[in-house]
């Protein structure tokens, strides 16, 4: 199932992106 792998990884990649835009919002501060 290619499908559930691809769920697997999208989803901690999305967090790290949310990570990385709350970053740039802080030191855009």
């Amino acid at each position: 199932m290619p499908t559930l792998k691809n769920q697997k990884f999208v989803k901690p990649k999305k967090k790290f992106q949310t990570k990385k835009i709350l970053m740039m919002d802080f030191f855009s501060d």
